[in-house]
């Protein structure tokens, strides 16, 4: 293992291990009061004011907007966004070129330019995204399992190996090296995913299931297969652009015959399962779908009203997901660009969360696979899986991914 170099990781991990993924496989009205609630969270953390917290927020999505432009237009020399919370807050945004250090032609928004602090790196995100592939392509033309991640606060790639010895023999025999921004960190294991274990479900339990009448459907709700075998977390009510057709999502490594824990009437819609994507849908004549989560164990739940796509989050960003097994839990963006790769050409992208500096005991476990995550009333994506040997930290796909399932899209509250 690994202890990794915690030199400009603000909020992010200070001390962490290196691990890969295993899966995670009543009504309540929403209101202000239940974002206020993570709000005053977060304040009493850190030791700010409400409107300093909500200011802060603002800075953070003016941050992602700066991202996609930065992208676009400084490329070659562009390496990445991260906030940082402590000392003190702001955002560190990284050049390969020292010259680059008025970020005032990017953006209006001035408490963004006040936060924000630049630094030089050696690599810029291209260059990053570039070596990332190459090296996953060697490991899966060697037939060694890897799994791996682009850390922007240290400007490198990380390659996630059980045998590094096996790498590097693989190198020597093929007379290469990895790219100089490759970092090769050693774990005791790659990921499994798949979904919660068996339940035992008694007749009296079955047939009350298949009650048939006027339901809600929305994000946070078990979901089950008629014999028990497994279950799974529901993600995002989504809606087909075509047909109307409304349903949900949840993992696309669930089994393909969920239900939900009260009522039989689901029709599998569709799915996507592969390295990119993570997601399936059912639909139901009998709910009402709803675009809403639930965020509490006492029913409390959010409206969606807008979708975060992966390009505007930000790493070091507070995020937020409902599971059936774990329930609400938070932690801070580590990773956009975490790759569980199935081929050569396989890059997924899926963001990976960080627990270290949360209050929660760990952020999913199986039975929260396709579970909801959040910031306030944005979708972020649905939860993949989490660290094999630790399980402070998870994986989710990010909700640009819920457009693989052809014509649907995240409902949205107006």
């Amino acid at each position: 293992m690994l202890l990794k170099n915690c030199q400009h990781l603000g909020l992010l991990v200070l001390i962490k291990f290196a691990m890969l993924v295993v899966p995670f496989g009543t009504q309540a009205q929403s209101s202000d009061e239940d974002v206020f609630h993570e709000t005053k969270a977060y304040a009493l953390k850190y030791g700010v004011t409400v409107d300093e917290v909500k200011r802060r927020d603002a800075i953070i999505d003016a941050a992602g907007d700066l991202q996609v432009t930065l992208r676009r237009r400084e490329a070659a020399t562009f390496a990445g966004i991260h906030v940082e919370h402590t000392p003190r807050f702001r955002v560190v945004v990284q050049f390969t070129d020292r010259k680059k250090k008025d970020i005032s032609p990017y953006t209006r928004d001035k408490n963004l330019r006040a936060a924000v602090q630049t630094r030089r790196a050696n690599f810029s995100m291209a260059n990053l995204e570039k070596a990332q592939a190459e090296a996953l392509a060697f490991v899966a033309s060697a037939g060694i399992p890897a799994e791996s991640g682009i850390i922007q606060p240290l400007n490198r790639v990380e390659l996630y190996v059980v045998e590094p010895d096996q790498l590097n023999t693989a190198l020597q025999k093929a007379y290469k090296q990895l790219p100089p921004s490759v970092a090769v960190i050693p774990v005791p294991s790659m990921g499994k995913y798949g979904p919660g274990p068996a339940e035992e479900l008694g007749t009296t339990e079955i047939q009350s299931q298949a009650k048939a009448g006027k339901d809600r459907g929305y994000g946070g709700m078990k979901v089950i297969t008629p014999s028990g075998s497994g279950y799974c977390t529901t993600g995002f009510s989504v809606i087909h652009k075509q047909s109307g057709v409304k349903g949900f999502t949840t993992a696309g490594h669930c089994p393909d015959d969920m239900l939900r824990s009260n009522f039989l009437g689901l029709s599998f819609e569709g799915q996507v399962d592969n390295a990119v994507a993570d997601v399936q849908w059912h639909s139901s004549s009998s709910v009402n779908f709803v675009p809403k989560i639930k965020i509490e164990t006492d029913g409390t739940e959010r409206a969606i009203k807008s979708v975060k796509l992966r390009a505007q989050q930000v790493v070091g960003t507070f995020v937020c997901k409902y599971g059936v097994t774990t329930f609400k839990t938070c932690g801070i963006i580590y990773d956009k660009d975490y790759t569980i790769p199935t081929g050569p050409d396989a890059i997924t992208k899926h963001v990976r969360v960080d627990n270290s500096h949360s209050q929660w005991p760990t952020l999913g476990a199986p039975g929260d696979s396709g579970a909801p995550w959040y910031n306030d009333k944005d979708a972020y994506g649905t939860l993949k899986g989490g660290p094999a040997e630790d399980p402070n930290d998870a994986v989710y796909m990010a909700i640009d991914y819920v457009n693989r399932l052809d014509g649907v899209s995240v409902m949205l509250a107006k």
